[in-house]
């Protein structure tokens, strides 16, 4: 039974404290560890009536349990009501004892599956050994619905399933954690995997969805290369244009490399002078991420070309406009895409104090979980 039915009955005659008040407060603004900090205060608070801070820790001890999923830290604020001096025979006090007696009765309930908890924590590289904790886990979820460490089993489904590069099942595994205790992030990082996960799902999946929609598109550019007899109209001026069209590209990158500043890391600072800004060139070391945009850029370019060539052949000119502007698109937008997800998006994370990273420069890997200690 949830500790909140429980000690909403017990606590119905008596007003509500004003740091049990502000807590909530906060809490339903998603500020969790706010609003615990006041809890703490107050119950810390020696001018406050023992009577007000055995309120304040109850309702502690049900956030920690119901909203966090700790109940080790739980246990620990009932037993500061016992400290507090009340009487043996005050409600306060009975109903502390009473749930300090049902959270001990679970180590011995679910012994077995604290175990399997337990053993799930620990780094490992065996990919079979991972395998078989996940399955572990996923009979707790399936055989014990009521265990009630069940947010923190979904969450170390997830960080073994990140660890095996299962993206999506570990989003899922920490959507749920989060799902059943929202206020997990205190103690396990669910919401930082989550959406370390999720990067790499979308860096794992987009990429290959985008090169597969490319590869198709290639094999359409020939087609119609070959079907519309597209070299018979490949001639002098149009070549010239082609080269044209590809120099303009790859002057326009690498003087637009010019006029990008680096990171903030890179500022040359003084005492005396602002700081200035180094700027690289597009073969300059450091600006290794503009080659691929110029290469794909072009790759673009000569696609469309050749596309172009093949549809000529189309008498309705209304027609081979549409046709082409519709390919050059979706290949453009493929291979941006593809660009994008290798080349840039790690880069469009914040990053120290909230300074985004320049997309042209390389940043640190932050995506692989750790082991975390218990709460």
């Amino acid at each position: 039974m949830k500790t909140a039915l429980v000690l909403s009955l017990l606590f119905a005659a008596s007003p509500v404290p004003e740091p049990v008040k502000k807590a909530q407060g906060l809490w339903a603004e998603e500020k969790y560890n706010d609003g615990r900090q006041v809890l703490i205060a107050a119950s810390e608070d020696a001018s406050l009536h023992p009577a007000t801070r055995a309120a304040v820790l109850a309702s502690l001890a049900e956030f920690d349990e119901d909203s966090v999923g700790s109940h080790s830290m739980a246990e620990k604020s009932y037993k500061k009501i016992l400290a507090l001096g009340l009487e043996e025979d005050s409600p306060s006090v009975v109903q502390a004892k009473k749930q300090i007696t049902r959270i001990g009765g679970y180590r011995s309930a679910f012994a077995k599956q604290d175990a399997i908890l337990d053993n799930a924590r620990s780094l490992t590289e065996d990919r079979e050994e991972i395998l078989a904790r996940i399955a572990d886990l996923g009979k707790i979820v399936d055989e014990t619905p009521d265990y009630p460490r069940m947010a923190k089993v979904h969450h170390f489904i997830g960080v073994n399933a990140m660890w095996i590069n299962r993206w999506a099942d570990a989003v899922e595994a920490f959507d749920t954690a989060i799902a059943l205790r929202p206020a997990i992030g205190l103690i396990h990082p669910s919401p930082q995997y989550r959406k370390t996960a999720r990067k790499q799902w979308l860096l794992a999946v987009v990429p290959l969805s985008a090169w597969t929609a490319t590869g198709v598109l290639g094999v359409i550019c020939i087609a119609s290369f070959m079907l519309g007899r597209g070299w018979r109209r490949v001639g002098r001026r149009r070549l010239v244009i082609l080269v044209i069209i590809a120099a303009a590209w790859v002057g326009s990158v690498g003087i637009a490399c010019l006029f990008v500043p680096e990171t903030p890391d890179h500022k040359i600072e003084s005492n005396f002078t602002p700081p200035v800004e180094i700027h690289r060139g597009l073969f300059m070391e450091g600006a290794e991420n503009l080659l691929p945009l110029v290469w794909f850029g072009l790759l673009g370019i000569v696609g469309t070309f050749l596309f172009a060539l093949g549809t000529a052949a189309i008498r309705r000119m209304f027609l081979r406009i549409i046709a082409n502007l519709l390919f050059a698109v979706l290949l453009l937008g493929n291979l941006t895409t593809i660009y994008y997800m290798k080349h840039c998006f790690d880069a469009s994370l914040k990053s120290g104090d909230g300074v985004s990273s320049s997309i042209i420069f390389h940043v640190k890997d932050i995506t692989a979980p750790i082991p975390e200690p218990d709460e």
